[in-house]
């Protein structure tokens, strides 16, 4: 029900195996239905609640001696720091669940672990880091004809590939996840794959298809209720908005995105879209609300040592300094 993109279904689901088990006291079933509901309440956005279930699948995994379940429960906690821009938190809570995963000899946790820690490299700046992370994951998820473990190295190498101006290569690389996900009914990674593809093509200023790709993605998002995502192809659609010259929507579009990634606590997010909203207001010859919105995403790109960004941002000021 989660793949197909029934959320609520999947945690009616969940409901009714809990209370199934609730004469089976602290066992690793239980762990597994905690940990599975507080990823469905994390890809809805909402933190809050999936880390107070995170914690609590833990708990039991803990107490029973689990030790994959211990393993999947660090490294949801892990995402969750990340969400929220504590990267070393993050970071330290991924390298425990890859030695709970290790010592469990759960192979596909760990290669889910080393993609993580390649979404914590890429973030930081260090892309050639992140490329070997990325690569040893999806190996290893073909190597086990994982298929849904391949969807998620490949979003994120598409997402890299954009980073570093390879968009026809980023294209092909999405396409191939999005493939995957389409034969396997994955809503949720269809609907990642649909945005990445967004940003791709807008790279590659072929306008019509990028706005296609985010429109599938925000009905996926819509459908689903994921707020995040949601904020996440407004974005983009934004970016599109502006760049034909529709300033006054595009703007708008971006403070009701940043609303939606405030409330999700997602500090990258809210950061990207920050830098997107001062072009905006730069555009408009707004030189004081660009300055003072850049300046806040550098702020936020700082705390989370997310360099390269940081060094973006650094060059727009700038670059707004001299206009001026």
């Amino acid at each position: 029900r989660e793949r197909s993109g029934d959320p609520e279904g999947a945690l009616e689901s969940y409901e009714r195996a809990l209370a199934l088990l609730s004469s089976e006291g602290q066992h690793p079933v239980v762990a597994d239905v905690l940990c599975g509901m507080g990823t469905v309440r994390r890809e809805l956005g909402q933190t809050r609640e999936a880390e107070t279930y995170y914690h609590q699948s833990l708990e039991v995994a803990a107490w029973c001696g689990y030790l994959s379940g211990q393993a999947r429960a660090v490294n949801c906690l892990a995402a969750i720091a990340q969400r929220r821009g504590d990267l070393k938190l993050a970071e330290g809570l991924y390298r425990r669940a890859a030695r709970l995963a290790s010592e469990a000899a759960d192979h596909r946790l760990s290669g889910m672990v080393e993609q993580n820690l390649g979404v914590l490299a890429n973030i930081r700046g260090d892309l050639d880091s992140a490329l070997v992370h990325y690569r040893k994951s999806l190996r290893a998820f073909e190597q086990a004809d994982d298929r849904e473990g391949m969807t998620w190295v490949l979003n994120n190498m598409g997402m890299l590939q954009t980073d570093l101006g390879l968009y026809a290569q980023a294209e092909k690389t999405l396409q191939r996840g999005l493939k995957i996900a389409r034969e396997r009914g994955d809503r949720v990674m269809e609907g990642l794959c649909e945005l990445n593809l967004g940003e791709a093509y807008i790279g590659q200023q072929d306008w019509k298809a990028a706005r296609q790709a985010l429109k599938r993605s925000l009905a996926i998002a819509d459908e689903r209720g994921d707020e995040l995502r949601r904020a996440e192809a407004m974005k983009y659609q934004a970016v599109i908005q502006r760049e034909r010259g529709a300033y006054e929507k595009s703007i708008a579009q971006l403070e009701e995105a940043h609303d939606l990634a405030l409330k999700g606590e997602d500090v990258l997010l809210c950061a990207e879209i920050l830098v997107e909203l001062g072009e905006a207001w730069r555009q408009q010859e707004e030189r004081t609300k660009a300055r003072s919105t850049w300046e806040t995403a550098l702020e936020q790109f700082r705390g989370l040592d997310a360099q390269l960004d940081a060094a973006g941002v650094e060059a727009r000021l700038l670059e707004l300094g001299r206009a001026a």
